[in-house]
């Protein structure tokens, strides 16, 4: 994200919709980890009622963000460091849509989905042809 002054606690959002549920997952600048949430289908984490400092991070830098799920459990990873692991109980069914929110001005650099084979199945780089 860019700095902006008007915005005291800078804010990234991720939301993964599937068919039949989503995953909305936050990350923001430190100290301001009590305004994020996390969502994973039908598990629900607030800032003010769960520990998610580990979202908590330098939002000005390049951040990598792994969502990696099979078998109904998900692992959230940032720059290759586990930041959360759980499970939901719903299959969601396939991707629909890969969302990205900013409470100001955001970048993203790439895309990329892999089955549980390991095998590339989207990538985009947003590079201009």
């Amino acid at each position: 994200m860019d700095s902006l002054e008007a915005v005291k606690c800078p804010i990234v959002s991720l939301q993964v919709q599937a068919e039949k549920g989503y995953f909305w997952i936050m990350l923001g600048k430190r100290g301001c980890e009590s305004e994020l949430s996390l969502e994973l289908n039908e598990a629900k984490y607030n800032g003010k009622t769960n520990d998610l400092t580990a979202f908590g991070t330098n939002v000005y830098e390049w951040q990598q963000i792994d969502v990696i799920t099979e078998n109904k459990k998900v692992r959230l990873e940032r720059n290759g460091k586990t930041l959360f692991s759980g499970s939901y109980t719903e299959a969601m069914g396939p991707i629909m849509e890969i969302s990205f929110f900013f409470n100001g001005i955001g970048m993203i650099d790439d895309v990329e989905l892999k089955n549980t084979e390991g095998q590339r199945k989207f990538f985009d780089d947003f590079e201009a042809i």
